[in-house]
């Protein structure tokens, strides 16, 4: 979620803000050790914002999944259309979403191979707001065939579904000329 902003408008907004609190405690307090004990405590609350927090708000205000960027962390189910040669067919995978505000990684188990992220950039569409992640995985199958390498790439683009993001699909391709279709559907969570 990082890169939905430039990441020097956060740097620097982040850092002002900050540099800002502490002047004006300062300040108030005209107590460096005051300063430094709040400058502690803000940097306590910032970290934990970003890694786990943020979650928190997103639940306390559903509106930031479609301000922002929504929280996919949690399990999917994905379904793989593949075409390669003269050959197609579906396959069924687990799949699992890592987020927080800086990175986000997904990980497939399918019944054949396994497939982690390399690199993952996500933005919204510009016409339409849609959120988007651009990905870039390698492959490892399970069992080693003597015609093939164990692992190849692949990279895909994933929409979020506009209404509802419960769901994403995408096109993929990749490094053994293989092509195709990933949908993706949340597994519900209970509560």
């Amino acid at each position: 979620m990082f890169l939905l902003f430039s990441p020097i408008k956060i740097i620097v907004g982040i850092a002002s803000s900050y540099a800002a609190l502490l002047l004006l405690f300062g300040w108030l307090w005209e107590s460096a050790r005051v300063a430094f004990a709040f400058a502690t405590v803000l940097e306590l609350i910032l970290t934990y914002i970003v890694y786990v927090g943020w979650r928190s708000l997103w639940s306390r205000f559903p509106k930031l999944n479609q301000v922002l960027f929504p929280d996919l962390n949690g399990d999917w189910i994905a379904k793989i259309h593949w075409v390669r040669d003269d050959k197609e067919g579906t396959v069924s995978a687990a799949a699992k979403i890592k987020q927080d505000l800086i990175k986000m990684s997904i990980e497939l188990d399918a019944p054949e191979s396994d497939s982690a992220t390399v690199a993952l950039v996500v933005r919204k569409d510009p016409e339409s707001g849609r959120p988007i992640l651009h990905y870039i995985y390698e492959v490892t199958e399970h069992q080693m065939r003597i015609e093939s390498n164990p692992s190849y790439r692949g990279a895909a683009s994933l929409k979020v579904d506009a209404s509802d993001s419960r769901f994403m699909r995408g096109n993929y391709f990749t490094s053994r000329g293989s092509r195709g279709h990933f949908s993706f559907e949340r597994v519900a969570q209970s509560e």
